[in-house]
Protein backbone atom coordinates (compact mmCIF):
# COMPACT_ATOMS: atom_id res chain seq x y z
CA UNK A 1 0.00 0.00 0.00
CA UNK A 2 1.15 3.67 -1.20
CA UNK A 3 1.14 6.24 1.42
CA UNK A 4 -0.16 8.90 0.80
CA UNK A 5 0.90 10.73 3.99
CA UNK A 6 2.94 10.32 7.46
CA UNK A 7 -0.49 10.00 9.40
CA UNK A 8 -3.19 8.54 7.08
CA UNK A 9 -1.28 5.24 5.34
CA UNK A 10 -4.52 5.06 3.27
CA UNK A 11 -4.53 4.54 -1.10
CA UNK A 12 -7.07 7.01 -3.01
CA UNK A 13 -8.10 3.65 -4.80
CA UNK A 14 -9.13 2.42 -0.94
CA UNK A 15 -11.11 5.47 -0.41
CA UNK A 16 -12.98 5.77 -3.59
CA UNK A 17 -13.65 1.92 -2.91
CA UNK A 18 -14.81 3.03 0.49
CA UNK A 19 -17.38 6.16 -0.54
CA UNK A 20 -19.09 3.91 -3.85
CA UNK A 21 -19.57 1.33 -0.95
CA UNK A 22 -21.55 3.48 1.46
CA UNK A 23 -23.23 5.38 -1.71
CA UNK A 24 -24.88 1.51 -2.92
CA UNK A 25 -25.89 0.88 0.95
CA UNK A 26 -27.47 4.59 0.77
CA UNK A 27 -29.32 4.08 -2.73
CA UNK A 28 -30.25 0.31 -2.37
CA UNK A 29 -31.74 1.41 1.28
CA UNK A 30 -33.57 4.46 0.20
CA UNK A 31 -34.97 2.70 -3.00
CA UNK A 32 -36.86 0.19 -0.61
CA UNK A 33 -38.22 2.37 1.37
CA UNK A 34 -39.74 4.19 -1.75
CA UNK A 35 -41.90 1.06 -1.63
CA UNK A 36 -42.52 1.59 -5.23
CA UNK A 37 -39.97 -1.21 -6.59
CA UNK A 38 -40.09 -5.15 -4.77
CA UNK A 39 -36.83 -6.78 -4.41
CA UNK A 40 -36.56 -8.32 -7.70
CA UNK A 41 -36.66 -5.06 -9.11
CA UNK A 42 -34.31 -3.31 -6.57
CA UNK A 43 -32.17 -6.55 -7.12
CA UNK A 44 -32.28 -5.43 -11.16
CA UNK A 45 -31.40 -1.86 -10.53
CA UNK A 46 -28.63 -2.12 -8.45
CA UNK A 47 -26.78 -5.02 -10.04
CA UNK A 48 -27.11 -7.35 -7.18
CA UNK A 49 -27.23 -11.13 -8.62
CA UNK A 50 -28.62 -12.93 -5.47
CA UNK A 51 -31.02 -11.89 -2.78
CA UNK A 52 -27.95 -12.46 -0.19
CA UNK A 53 -26.07 -9.64 -1.35
CA UNK A 54 -28.76 -7.46 -1.38
CA UNK A 55 -29.98 -8.25 1.86
CA UNK A 56 -26.20 -7.19 2.63
CA UNK A 57 -26.17 -3.77 1.04
CA UNK A 58 -29.83 -2.93 1.89
CA UNK A 59 -30.25 -1.43 5.49
CA UNK A 60 -34.15 0.23 6.72
CA UNK A 61 -34.81 2.76 9.15
CA UNK A 62 -35.98 1.01 12.70
CA UNK A 63 -38.31 3.45 12.97
CA UNK A 64 -39.90 3.27 9.36
CA UNK A 65 -40.82 -0.43 9.87
CA UNK A 66 -42.12 0.09 13.41
CA UNK A 67 -44.69 2.35 11.36
CA UNK A 68 -45.47 -0.10 8.96
CA UNK A 69 -46.04 -2.38 11.82
CA UNK A 70 -48.60 -0.19 13.36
Amino acid sequence: MKKTSEKHPVSRRHVCTGFRSAATHEATSRLFERGVFDSMEVASITGHKTLAMLKRYTHLKAEDLARKLG
